[in-house]
């Protein structure tokens, strides 16, 4: 692992300020909780945080059928200002859109963001290969298409005609 970014969100529900220093917060907290749990150095660990998720909002009403979604979305795309936006959804339907975004859709958005960059070695890669190219043979196989199969492993291997024989049991002349 070379660098892990966490990203801290809170929902929109409270002041702007307070969702800011909310999030700074839980990422700040799971940043911590990396470098204890799994003894990760400090210095590879990036930490920011955006306060209210409206984005995230907006995009888990996209693809739903939350009833009041048409006018959620609206107010988002709409209306600039965390209180402003919050007043107009306080008064969707009288209310009872935005007690329904707190109970059911506000919760998904109090959440951390990983961002996690890793080398692989030239080792794991070559065998990250090989093992594909194992399942890919062993589907050729299935189709009874022995000479692709050994076609897909010859390359790895310095004897190819150990391919040969191990398609042989199953139909390879």
């Amino acid at each position: 692992v070379t660098n892990i970014s966490v990203t801290g969100y809170a929902s929109p529900e409270g002041t702007s300020d307070y969702n800011a220093r909310l999030s700074q917060e839980r990422a700040e907290a799971f940043a911590g909780h990396l470098i204890e749990e799994y003894r990760l150095p400090a210095e590879i660990i990036s930490i920011d945080w955006k306060g209210a998720d409206w984005p995230g909002l907006a995009d888990v009403l996209e693809g739903s059928d939350f009833h009041g979604r048409e006018g959620v979305l609206d107010i988002i795309n709409s209306i600039p200002g965390h209180d402003d936006k919050l007043r107009a959804l306080a008064g969707l339907d009288g209310g009872a859109v935005y007690g329904r975004l707190l109970e059911e859709v506000f919760p998904s958005l109090r959440q951390v963001a990983l961002d996690i960059r890793f080398t692989v070695s030239p080792e794991v890669l070559r065998a990250g290969r090989r093992l594909e190219a194992v399942r890919r043979a062993v589907s050729l196989i299935d189709q009874d298409r022995h000479m692709d199969a050994v076609t897909v492993l010859e390359p790895y291997s310095s004897h190819p005609d150990q391919w040969t024989l191990l398609c042989a049991p199953y139909g390879h002349p």
